[in-house]
């Protein structure tokens, strides 16, 4: 009898971590729905620092990951030191970060933030959202892990680890 209500207990578990895949899968994809799937937009900026941007050409030798957030959002407060760490740990010569900072108020204010985080990726303001309104970005964080030559190899959404971040990137890099 406890051979079966142990049995019956890691199917009762076993469909529950299946349903809840299922359900953070199809929320990810909903999020993800507007977002360019298989070749980045046109990106030409500049950053805070004034340097200019051009995603073609940065992603023309580089694996890029291009990472939308705000700074009054809670998750990318989570998630932002995992981008900081990604752009410290990764060869520059073969990856960038770049970030799009999503309606978090003036250059001045985002270079304030930035500087007392003690972040120091680069960072295009979007104070309108019109950069992330091109890209489809509906929720942040979001992230798109961009392919040497342009491609975009994994769409992310939500909260996700420095491990699946790295390993995301690196599949990129493939």
């Amino acid at each position: 009898m406890l051979a079966w209500l142990k049995k019956q207990n890691w199917r009762s578990h076993g469909f529950t971590l299946l349903a809840f895949i299922v359900v953070a899968g199809s929320i990810s994809f909903y999020q993800q729905r507007d977002m360019p799937s298989q070749s980045i937009l046109p990106l030409q900026s500049h950053a805070i620092n004034g340097q200019h941007i051009d995603l073609q050409n940065r992603v023309k030798d580089k694996t890029v990951l291009l990472y939308f957030w705000g700074e009054w959002c809670g998750i990318c407060d989570i998630t932002s030191p995992a981008i900081q760490k990604i752009h410290e740990r990764f060869d520059p010569e073969k990856y960038e970060v770049i970030t799009i900072a999503l309606k978090s108020g003036t250059a001045e204010r985002v270079l304030g933030y930035l500087q007392t985080e003690g972040y120091t990726f680069t960072t295009i303001n979007d104070p309108n959202g019109v950069i992330s309104q091109q890209w489809g970005v509906h929720v942040t964080p979001s992230m798109a892990y961009i392919k040497p030559g342009g491609e975009i190899s994994t769409l992310s959404s939500g909260l996700s680890t420095y491990w699946g971040m790295a390993l995301k990137l690196w599949w990129a890099s493939l």
